[in-house]
């Protein structure tokens, strides 16, 4: 068997390696909701300058609330605002805009229960801080914040121990409690999973976390005070 010599291993490896296509746009796999959704305002620009977010290795949210204060209006002119975000460095609070514990807040929705969905920051931002599709009413949720809020919460822990998709427990309102105990009842053999004790598990989850969080970054001035500090810890608090 003849031996190769490190250049030509190198180039045995090389020609294993998926090689990209010289189209101007081969393509683009979306994985952030978030991301997309805060930079819709660039139009057709988006895939471009989503496109080169990635390539720099930065959060999308951010960029997409960071480049709308700076009044980008096209994708060439936001992607010479992100190299400047490159070689210079940038920040949320550097630049004016609003931000949350953790990354740049949803941008789809600024009501009472999405403000404390952010605040309290223990679960992707990815997802939207409510039903992804319909409304809270589909969930039958009652119309208070903290128990909206409390919703999707534990939605979420749910599916962390069940180690299902976050997102399907936000599309449909027949995917219940109830129904998620049974299924994973009978997918693992797990005969005494009742409802109440995945909800007491999903609580141990969020105390947990909690616990273990250090709150990074701040709340919008206009959301700070007595009354939304106690909801949110209020929220954290197992039912």
């Amino acid at each position: 068997m003849k031996k190769m010599d490190d250049g030509a291993l190198d180039e045995a490896r090389l020609a294993s390696l998926l090689k990209e296509s010289a189209k101007a746009e081969p393509g683009l796999l979306l994985t952030d909701p978030a991301g997309v959704a805060s930079l819709l305002f660039l139009g057709d620009g988006m895939p471009q300058v989503l496109r080169r977010i990635n390539r720099y290795g930065l959060e999308p949210s951010a960029c997409g609330v960071v480049l709308a204060a700076r009044g980008a209006g096209g994708a060439v002119q936001a992607e010479g605002a992100l190299a400047d975000f490159v070689r210079e460095g940038c920040s949320l609070e550097g630049e004016g805009a609003r931000h949350v514990r953790g990354v740049a807040p949803w941008p789809l929705s600024d009501s009472p229960e999405s403000r404390l969905v952010q605040a309290a920051s223990l679960f992707s931002h990815a997802l939207p801080p409510q039903p992804a599709l319909g409304s809270f009413e589909d969930f039958s949720v009652p119309a208070s914040p903290q128990e909206r809020a409390r919703w999707w919460l534990e939605r979420q822990a749910v599916c962390l121990v069940l180690g299902v998709c976050p997102l399907s427990a936000l599309l449909s309102p027949e995917l219940s409690l109830e129904r998620m105990a049974d299924l994973a009842s009978k997918a693992c053999q797990w005969e005494d999973l009742m409802p109440e004790t995945l909800r007491n598990k999903a609580w141990e989850v969020i105390g947990k976390s909690a616990s273990l969080a250090g709150a990074s970054g701040k709340l919008p001035a206009s959301w700070a005070g007595p009354e939304f500090e106690a909801s949110l810890q209020g929220l954290l608090q197992a039912p």
